[in-house]
């Protein structure tokens, strides 16, 4: 991801991950289009991002290999994390756990509450490796905890609001995969320079390399940083 960052910053180059992520973005914005659920935008005080690794019908890699590197990527998975926290400015987070290449716990910073935040697999051979199965998402306010929940399965999912003291809220939504003729036909017509999309690849940046070394971040983030400004951001 650090090389693409720096790919992009001299020739634009695009990434079909972030076009997958489109639809994946419009539900998520949706949950806050309401007024009287906007306010838990800067309450958020959790995060659960999963995504498919194969099952038992599945290829299976060789165990001394992580999961990221060959079968399932988590390319969706940071990339949908950076995007949020870029866009409501989560700082300074700190390693909670990192699940030998297949995801990691962070804690980051809010505007008003600590923010902990999950990658994290799931078995199932109903999608492709690498592709998101659900985002939970949890605030807190003034009528107690907020839930905001998509979980998918193949070309549909369960879209579950639970706030304001009220029963879940469900409906179901359609969740179809683009074809690659479309994701390359977007990013093509696309602008070469997407400032959402930069800041959300040197978040995701920063998360993996924070969550790889395990280390406290008050010394890591200060390189990582250091780097992500050297490819432009």
């Amino acid at each position: 991801m650090r090389r693409l960052a720096n790919l992009r910053h001299r020739s634009g180059v695009g990434d079909l991950a972030w076009e997958r992520l489109s639809i994946w973005q419009e539900r998520i914005a949706q949950f806050f289009d309401a007024p009287r659920f906007r306010r838990y935008l800067p309450n958020l005080n959790r995060m659960v991002i999963r995504y498919a690794v194969p099952g038992a019908a599945g290829p299976r890699p060789d165990p001394e290999i992580p999961i990221h590197e060959v079968a399932s990527p988590m390319a969706q998975a940071v990339l949908l994390a950076g995007w949020l926290a870029a866009r409501l400015e989560w700082r300074r987070f700190k390693t909670l756990e990192w699940l030998d290449g297949r995801g990691f716990r962070l804690r980051l910073e809010g505007r008003h509450e600590m923010v902990d935040l999950h990658i994290q697999p799931e078995v199932t051979d109903s999608l492709p490796a690498g592709e998101l199965t659900s985002v939970h998402l949890r605030a807190y306010g003034e009528t107690g905890a907020a839930e905001f929940i998509i979980d998918r399965s193949a070309d549909e999912a369960t879209v579950a609001t639970n706030a304001d003291g009220m029963t879940a809220l469900l409906r179901q939504v359609v969740m179809e995969s683009p074809r690659p003729a479309e994701l390359l036909s977007a990013q093509l017509t696309a602008n070469p320079k997407d400032p959402v999309y930069e800041s959300a690849l040197r978040a995701a940046v920063i998360f993996l390399a924070s969550a790889q070394s395990g280390e406290p971040l008050s010394s890591r983030t200060a390189r990582v940083v250091s780097a992500a400004q050297e490819l432009g951001g």
